[in-house]
Order: C-alpha cells, then structure tokens, then sequence
C-alpha cells in the first residue's frame, strides 16, 4: 500500500494510510494481513476470502486501497470496523463488466451467488417489513405443489 496523500471526498482532509492504521484490527475481524516495507510503508499482504469460488476484479483494488486511507475512521473501534466493512463490500460487490463472457457470468450468478444468498442473506427486519425485501417462494414449497402434479 503506497503511502500517498490523498484528498478525502467526504472530510475535505488529506490523509495516507500511516495515520492510525489498526493492523491487529484488520486481521483479526478481517483476515486481512498488512506488514511494513523497509520504507517504512504499509503493504497488503492477504484480502479476506468473502465468498468461496468468487473472485475480485483486481482493477477495483488501488481504489479500494485509496478509500482505506480516506474514508475509514481508524481512530475509533466500532467505526473503523463498519468503514472496513463497508469498503471490503464495495470491492467484493458484482460487478458484469468483470465477467464479460455471458456463460461465465451466469454460471457464477446460478452457482456461487445465489446459493450464497440463501445461506447467508439475512436482511435487516426493516426491509422486511416495509415490504422493500418480499419472498417469492422456497424450493421446498415448490416441491410439494409439483408433487400433487
């Protein structure tokens, strides 16, 4: 991770990744691994693996880096928490133009993703209830329509 300024969108302050950087925090809540150079300058090492069998876009990670030295809080807990949180989700999100064979990307959708999401989403009850998140139906549901056929 170079340890250049960069000028913050949200805070207006001029910031590299030196200033405050928590490496204890980031591996144990993260997984993720900084060690320093001989300059002095703090390198990446590991990024969690989110999702077995998905991969990132690699071009999103100076950017990411950038926003782990402007825009995370590292200077309070829980805050550095959601701000790593929050950009490991930017840098992990689905991104089409990442997978331009259309084979490819289906594949990935039908067999990674989806399949995570009914293991792992959980959404906050407040989507539920707005109706904003609906359940269509569950798999086991529609068994039990196709057996009375």
């Amino acid at each position: 991770i170079p340890c250049v300024p960069w000028q913050s969108q949200t805070s207006g302050q001029v910031a590299t990744l030196t200033e405050g950087v928590r490496p204890d925090l980031l591996l144990e809540y993260f997984r993720m691994e900084l060690a320093k150079s001989k300059e002095d300058e703090w390198i990446l090492r590991t990024l969690p693996n989110l999702l077995p069998g998905y991969d990132i876009c690699l071009g999103f990670l100076p950017i990411f880096i950038v926003r782990m030295a402007t825009e995370v809080n590292w200077f309070e807990e829980e805050a550095c928490i959601k701000g790593v949180a929050e950009e490991l989700a930017n840098l992990f999100r689905f991104r089409a133009a990442a997978h331009p064979e259309e084979d490819e990307r289906n594949f990935l959708v039908q067999h990674t993703l989806f399949p995570a999401f009914r293991c792992r989403f959980y959404p906050p009850r407040d989507m539920i209830k707005d109706g904003r998140i609906v359940e269509v139906t569950r798999l086991e549901q529609l068994y039990k329509v196709f057996e009375r056929c």
